[in-house]
């Protein structure tokens, strides 16, 4: 990285942390380094998508291929589960 980009993420971090923040608030369960690590995860999962297809989510390529959304798989018990 370059010095730009270390000096842009340093005024990041420092707009989301302030000195007085504490560090359990910044490394529980649902905190911010979880929260920024999962966006960032997602952001880059999407890129890739994006890259992949060859153009942007919610818009068409000039081919007919399209997504078709994204939804969370449901875990279902197999039909043989009986209870005896």
């Amino acid at each position: 990285m370059n010095k730009k980009t270390n000096e842009s993420i340093k005024q990041a971090v420092d707009l989301l942390i302030d000195n007085d923040t504490d560090v359990n608030t910044i490394l529980k369960e649902g905190g911010l380094l979880k929260e920024l690590t999962k966006r960032l995860i997602e952001k880059a999962l999407q890129s890739e998508m994006n890259n992949h297809l060859g153009y942007d989510k919610y818009s068409r390529a000039d081919n007919d291929n399209a997504r078709n959304g994204i939804t969370i798989p449901n875990a279902k018990p197999p039909l043989s589960a009986v209870e005896s």
